[in-house]
């Protein structure tokens, strides 16, 4: 692949100490970078837009750049032709600039998408030391043939939590112990189950790899917040976009999809929001435009997963065809 964004011209002009060298250059990122050039392929005529933005040194920007196109690469490679910014107007002359729209064939807009981010919480690295820590654990004390999981993890306050991890890591070697090929089942079991004295909260899902050798473990293992402080601002952000195009989305009969871009260390979780927004009433008191809110998660290796949660009660559904894609 021939680069269109970091090209030898461009890295040359970069100074020593950018950061936007490192995303370059080294291997860290070589990902990234295979990402964002796809991204570009698949612009068509905005591609001279998509690369000013990839060459922009603003690192903010940068990333926020980076999650706006991989959404809209998503749609498009979903076969869902999307214009990126286009001026929409209003029915009073003014306008506006949504991420992306859909047009149908007679120039309306027939759907909406509109990009946003959500950052890690203020404890980031507090949770991301604890998180390395299990990881290694597991690792060094899990018997081998196992493929393992971890969600919606959650320490408990402990003076010492490198021991109560120890101590999990034994509890979860019992627990995987009457799990023996031929077993092909994904087993499920609450930490709480498994180790009810130590006070850990989240899920393990484990089955025997078919192949031989030491145990797999996700190189993500999420880390829940207790005091739902992620959850909030996750709300707040959807709200606002939503708001925000509430009148257009309203004027045209055209469905309003936001979609969020948590950042790994953000504790936000499908199960979570499934409640918090199906069962609380979030989509009723927020905006009845609001078709669903589409969760656009990154994992280890900069893999994408996407998690789509409906309105049942919005003014126009979400397309089909957007559902059946997504």
């Amino acid at each position: 692949m021939t680069p269109q964004v970091f090209t030898a011209e461009f890295i040359r002009g970069l100074p020593p100490d950018s950061w936007l060298l490192q995303v370059a250059t080294i291997d860290q990122f070589k990902e990234v970078r295979e990402h964002i050039e796809g991204f570009i392929d698949l612009m068509g005529e905005q591609k001279a837009k998509a690369i000013r933005l990839f060459q922009n040194p603003d690192m903010p920007k940068f990333w926020d750049a980076y999650k706006e196109l991989m959404v809209g690469a998503i749609l498009l490679e979903c076969g869902i032709s999307a214009q990126n910014s286009p001026r929409v107007m209003r029915g009073d002359g003014t306008s506006q600039t949504p991420d992306w729209v859909v047009f149908g064939e007679d120039g309306r807009p027939t759907l909406i998408v509109e990009v946003t981010s959500l950052h890690g919480n203020q404890d980031g690295e507090t949770l991301r030391s604890q998180v390395e820590d299990l990881r290694n654990r597991l690792k060094e004390g899990l018997p081998p043939g196992f493929d393992l999981e971890l969600s919606d993890y959650l320490a408990p306050e402990v003076d010492d939590l490198a021991v109560a991890h120890s101590s999990l890591v034994e509890a979860l070697t019992i627990a995987l112990g009457p799990t023996a090929p031929p077993d092909r089942l994904e087993h499920r079991m609450n930490l709480e189950e498994i180790a009810p004295d130590l006070g850990f909260s989240g899920v393990v899902t484990w089955k025997c790899r078919e192949a031989e050798g030491p145990s797999l473990i996700q190189p993500y293992i999420f880390v829940g917040d207790a005091g739902g402080y992620d959850m909030d601002r996750f709300k707040s952000s959807v709200a606002k976009k939503a708001r925000k195009y509430e009148v257009i989305c309203s004027e045209l009969n055209c469905p309003l999809v936001v979609a969020i871009c948590p950042e790994f260390w953000a504790n936000i979780f499908p199960s979570t929001v499934d409640y918090f927004l199906a069962r609380c009433g979030f989509f009723e008191r927020v905006s009845n435009s609001l078709s669903s809110i589409w969760i656009c998660d990154c994992g280890a290796s900069w893999s994408w997963r996407s998690h789509l949660v409906h309105n049942p009660k919005a003014i126009r559904p979400t397309p089909n065809t957007v559902h059946d894609k997504w």
